[in-house]
């Protein structure tokens, strides 16, 4: 399984970091003589951020995305859930990828869903079809958790395509 619109949404939210990052880089520059070309790159450095996806025509596509839309020379890690066991990041951008009315599959297996949500030391970032995902037992227990924690909003929360966020 595939979904262009996760792809180009974990494109999105690797943009929003690069942005941050070098906006990060650029106060510490006029404080200190650093590499900022070294600087800049090293926002994508495994250990700092990495994509994770539950399928592995997903991992094809979100480096499709992320070739063709100008961010292929960083080197960030996309991977599968199953060949990131082991593997952290300060962030970890996890994709879902099942949508619609095409069941939920990997989703609903605890192990791997706990290995997606476990890579990440401080951020980890959800894309997903939250209509499409909740119909899953494992999954849904999930989705239903963490809008009970936020309930009444906050950064952090559940964002519709069209909404803005922080990352």
């Amino acid at each position: 399984y595939k979904n262009e619109g996760e792809a180009m949404m974990v494109v999105h939210v690797l943009r929003k970091l690069l942005e941050d990052w070098t906006v990060s880089i650029d106060k510490s520059e006029r404080s200190s003589n650093v590499d900022s070309w070294k600087t800049r790159r090293d926002w994508a450095r495994p250990e700092k951020v990495r994509v994770i996806t539950f399928y592995a025509a997903q991992v094809g596509e979100i480096n499709r995305a992320i070739r063709m839309n100008g961010l292929g020379d960083y080197g960030i890690i996309v991977a599968t859930v199953d060949s990131s066991q082991g593997s952290e990041a300060d962030v970890v951008i996890l994709s879902f990828v099942r949508s619609g009315g095409s069941g939920v599959g990997f989703l609903n297996d605890p192990r791997r869903l706990n290995v997606g949500l476990t890579r990440a030391r401080e951020k980890c970032v959800c894309i997903c079809d939250l209509k499409g995902i909740e119909r899953g037992k494992v999954v849904g227990n999930f989705v239903r958790d963490v809008r009970e924690r936020h309930r009444g909003g906050g950064e952090g929360c559940w964002r519709k395509k069209s909404e803005t966020f922080h990352v």
